[in-house]
């Protein structure tokens, strides 16, 4: 009954999976409503005058009549605003009226997911490039045919550069319940890593693929699991009263996330790195010394420079019997 003292009428499809449907009834209904109740909506009748009470109303009701609240029901302030009319509904009762889509969206309507949708085939079209070596490569190489995309289905050993990807294989790599992500959808990533040793062939640069599921933590909440979207499309009937077609969306989402790393021998950072990690543990200088001490022509003059000679033990006697000798 609530539902009627909204003017403009809704038809919801909600749709499961990616396409069955379910109409709803044509009124609202106030126990379709799941939605935590945030406010209410005052039902006045008319009566005799006596002291005013007071009683939460919208403003525009208070300049121009006094009721007196004989219910209140609760609803969810998302279903509309209030218009400031009060308008008659039914046994000399009056209600405020609000401006709002009907019917209101309920949740418990039970759909059945499209079981063909596991058959399905996704296209992935990569590349990647490393400018520093100018250097691009993709999963769809220059020798497959219109044929072989008409036949081929990825497989990880098998067939790697093959852009057919089925659903079943990527829920069944993601460890993931086909019947249970279809009736409350998830967001799939689909990894692709490039990890490319240039000095080889050319062939030994391959894609690398992993399949994890991206909203693992909304399966652990019970008000919004799994992925759903929203969108509507609007008309206006004949009569002036707008219109529209809201279709909630229970899919599943692919992200596709590309990393890579490459590299190749060059002699400069080699040298440039040998240098500085010699340095650093000091064989740099034992080195030098060494090739200076043995192979250049002034290795004796180095030595000279570099050790100093001290007098033996029978030099220093030598020395002392000479100087006592000397003495009267």
């Amino acid at each position: 009954e609530w539902g009627r003292s909204v003017r403009i009428a809704e038809r919801l499809v909600v749709t499961r999976g990616l396409g069955s449907r379910a109409l709803l009834p044509a009124y609202c209904h106030p126990t379709g409503l799941k939605a935590q109740l945030h406010g209410y909506l005052l039902v006045f009748k008319q009566r005799r005058p006596k002291p005013p009470i007071l009683t939460p109303s919208p403003p525009k009701l208070k300049k121009h009549y006094i009721y007196y609240t004989s219910s209140i029901i609760f609803f969810s302030p998302c279903l509309g605003i209030f218009t400031g009319k009060c308008v008659p509904f039914k046994n000399g009762t009056r209600m405020c009226e609000i401006k709002g889509w009907c019917p209101a969206e309920i949740d418990t309507i039970e759909t059945n997911p499209m079981e063909d949708v596991e058959n399905f085939t996704v296209f992935i079209k990569n590349s990647i490039r490393f400018p520093s070596f100018n250097y691009t490569k993709g999963n769809f190489l220059p020798s497959i045919t219109k044929e072989y995309i008409k036949k081929c289905n990825f497989h990880k050993v098998t067939d790697i550069y093959c852009p057919i990807f089925k659903v079943g294989d990527i829920l069944k790599d993601a460890e993931q319940n086909f019947t249970q992500l279809a009736n409350t959808g998830g967001v799939i990533g689909i990894m692709i890593s490039w990890m490319c040793d240039l000095d080889k062939s050319d062939d030994d640069c391959k894609p690398s693929y992993s399949f994890t599921r991206l909203d693992a933590m909304s399966q652990q909440n019970n008000v919004s699991p799994g992925y759903n979207f929203r969108f509507a499309k609007y008309y206006k009937m004949e009569n002036g009263t707008d219109y529209r077609t809201l279709v909630k969306a229970y899919a599943i989402r692919f992200d596709v996330i590309v990393n890579g790393n490459a590299g190749k021998f060059n002699m400069i950072p080699t040298i440039i790195n040998m240098v500085a990690a010699f340095t650093s543990v000091g064989v740099g200088t034992v080195l030098c010394d060494i090739i200076l001490l043995n192979f250049l022509k002034g290795a004796e003059q180095y030595k000279a420079k570099k050790f100093e000679e001290n007098p033996t033990s029978s030099d220093l006697s030598a020395d002392h019997n000479n100087g006592s000798k000397c003495t009267d």
